[in-house]
């Protein structure tokens, strides 16, 4: 089962992706927040993450914040974006790229850590 649902019309209230995008991105938080309250964590731009990539890195991570492996040349992007169909936007959808590209389908959000 899908995080919202096995529905499209669950996920178009919290999720921008190519159903309901209109090929664009769109302001956050114009659809509906998850459980927690955030917004747009599924869809509009896929997000930067700080991790570093590795496609076998999850056999030998520790199990709490892993933050990749030790050969840093890709970055993580997580959510998938508005050219994404629903398959795309999962929260096990987890892609990469060099860290510094750009374009209009990746994104960041700013967090501020606990400790």
């Amino acid at each position: 089962e899908r995080y919202y649902g096995d529905t499209e019309e669950l996920l178009a209230e919290y999720a921008w992706y190519t159903q309901n995008s209109a090929n664009k991105t769109h302001p956050v938080g114009s659809l509906k927040p998850n459980d927690f309250g955030l917004f747009d964590m599924l869809g509009n731009v896929w997000e930067w993450c700080l991790d570093w990539y590795d496609k076998e890195y999850y056999r030998i991570s520790p199990e709490l914040d892993p933050e990749g492996p030790e050969a840093k040349q890709m970055k993580v992007l997580r959510g998938g974006s508005w050219i994404n169909n629903i398959d795309g936007v999962q929260v096990t959808q987890r892609a990469r790229n060099l860290p510094e590209t750009q374009n209009n389908i990746y994104g960041f959000r700013t967090v501020l850590p606990l400790h």
